[in-house]
């Protein structure tokens, strides 16, 4: 369950789980077609104290989110995790979308702090992207419009594997 939003100073709106039309930009993920089923990941280049991090974090995350069992990625060292079919991807060492700043809303669910972009607010129907807010490295995470009825579970499941490898360096409040 989310746990009513908190607001950065400047803004004073409450949300819940919304949705976005955002892929992110660094972070694009298609099934592959391969026999293995994997899920391509976008390679992206970090720092080796994040990629270590991001290690730590991905043997963490747990092997169901949203009840959905985890799935093969390519490449099998890529810096991200996938579930289910669609896939919910997964991705560290990320950077926020052009559309977080300093006035952007900050949303708490299960102790972790979430950006979660205005856009698509009016579509429903629409794929969300969301991003750990105040962590390092980020996190993004891919929910396919399929999913939205558990998003909050998405980021509850993930909230132990968060709290446990990434240092949080800018508090919401």
């Amino acid at each position: 369950m989310t746990v009513p939003a908190f607001a950065r100073p400047g803004s004073l709106r409450f949300r819940g789980v919304v949705v976005s039309g955002l892929l992110g930009p660094v972070l694009v993920a298609v099934l592959t077609g391969c026999a293995s089923d994997e899920v391509a990941i976008e390679s992206r280049d970090v720092s080796a104290a994040d990629a270590a991090t991001c290690r730590e974090l991905l043997d963490d995350v747990p092997d169901t989110l949203a009840g959905e069992l985890r799935r093969p990625v390519d490449p099998d060292d890529a810096l991200g995790a996938a579930w289910g079919d669609p896939a919910l991807v997964l991705g560290c060492g990320t950077e926020m979308p052009a559309s977080f700043d300093d006035f952007s809303q900050c949303s708490l669910n299960d102790d972790v702090q979430w950006y979660i972009p205005d856009v698509g607010l009016k579509d429903p129907s629409a794929d969300i992207t969301i991003w750990s807010l105040g962590y390092e490295p980020v996190i993004s995470v891919l929910v396919p419009a399929t999913y939205r009825p558990e998003a909050d579970a998405v980021m509850g499941d993930l909230r132990t594997a968060i709290n446990a490898d990434l240092e949080l360096v800018h508090p919401c409040l």
